[in-house]
C-alpha cells in the first residue's frame, strides 16, 4: 500500500516535469516558434513589426475598444466598426504614412501601446 501511495505522488511530479520540458522547446505543434515581442522591463517591445490591429485596448466597462498593433494605425470598435485612424507625414513635397516609416518601435504595456517613429522625412527628429 505504501509503494502504491508513493507512485501516486510521483505521477503529478512527472507530469509537471514533462510539461516544463515541453515549454522550453522551440517547437509549437511541430512548428518552430518565433518571438514576436521581446520583454523590456514592464513592456513588450518590437521594432519594425508588420501586424495591424493585434492589440486590443479596452476602455471602461463598455463595449468600446481601440485596436492597435505593431504599426501606428488604429481601428475603433464602438460596438460595430467605427472607422480607422491613420497618420501621415508631409515635408516639402514628400509625404509618407507613419505605417511606412523607416523605423517603428512598438512598446506594449497593459492598457497602452506607445510608438517611437524615426524616418528620413524627420531628419534627426523622432515622433513619440
Amino acid at each position: 500500500m505504501k509503494a502504491f501511495s508513493i507512485i501516486l505522488l510521483l505521477i503529478p511530479a512527472l507530469l509537471v516535469a514533462h510539461s516544463c520540458a515541453a515549454q522550453n522547446s522551440s517547437l509549437w505543434h511541430g512548428i518552430e516558434r518565433e518571438i514576436h515581442y521581446k520583454p523590456d522591463g514592464e513592456d513588450f517591445v518590437l521594432v519594425n513589426g508588420k501586424r495591424r490591429f493585434n492589440r486590443a485596448l479596452y476602455g471602461g466597462n463598455t463595449a468600446f475598444r481601440a485596436e492597435a498593433g505593431d504599426l501606428p494605425e488604429f481601428a475603433l470598435y464602438l460596438p460595430g466598426m467605427g472607422g480607422n485612424l491613420k497618420f501621415g507625414l508631409i515635408r516639402n513635397r514628400k509625404s509618407k504614412w507613419l505605417t511606412e516609416a523607416d523605423k517603428i518601435e512598438t512598446r506594449y504595456r497593459p492598457g497602452s501601446v506607445r510608438y517611437t517613429i524615426k524616418d528620413g522625412l524627420l531628419e534627426q527628429g523622432e515622433l513619440n
